[in-house]
């Protein structure tokens, strides 16, 4: 995987000033390889320089039956003492914790491969997504083409960035000189 980025997937500019954070959830899409975890990354340290508490996780397959694994990955020990039994306790007491930290400062979530997240995770982030309008909260999810129908319900209708690779000569310029047949060859 190369960190080189063709025009059309150019990485957005996540803060536009300092002091400008408003409510945004975007779902970063594409197959595997095209640059979804750099994206992310990217977008995480853009919001960390401007001033966001950065707070990220990764789904795995090898996770899903973990309850609230990525949860666990974004505000470690939180759930330690609490009764999971009860979904919507559970759902609930994350969602005051998440509103107590985005009244000290902005929040920029980031779950790469929320397709392979486990679903007590995948249903609090859902949860929130209808809680965060009044909040400076952000969510940037990454997410391959297959998904359950709890993932087309949090990544509904939402800012998207379709990462779908270089295009024919962004590949020439990564790969420097070489005949065409070659290049072209590379780019499919």
């Amino acid at each position: 995987m190369t960190d080189l980025l063709d025009v059309k997937n150019a990485r957005p500019e996540f803060l536009t000033e300092p002091r400008e954070y408003r409510h945004r959830i975007t779902c970063v899409e594409g197959r595997l390889g095209t640059g979804k975890t750099t994206l992310l990354a990217e977008m995480a340290r853009q919001a960390e320089a401007g001033g966001c508490r950065v707070l990220t996780a990764q789904g795995a397959l090898s996770e899903q039956d973990f309850p609230f694994g990525v949860v666990d990955q974004l505000f470690t020990g939180k759930l330690d003492d609490h009764e999971l039994d009860d979904m919507h306790s559970a759902l609930r007491h994350l969602a005051r914790y998440l509103r107590n930290l985005a009244t000290h400062q902005p929040v920029f979530i980031g779950v790469d491969n929320v397709d392979k997240t486990d679903e007590p995770s995948l249903r609090w982030l859902t949860f929130m997504r209808r809680r965060l309008t009044d909040l400076p909260v952000t969510m940037v999810f990454t997410c391959g083409p297959v998904r359950s129908a709890l993932v087309n319900e949090l990544t509904g209708p939402v800012e998207r960035i379709r990462l779908t690779g270089l295009e024919l000569a962004g590949c020439a310029r990564m790969i420097g000189p070489a005949p065409d047949e070659y290049v072209h060859a590379a780019y499919l």
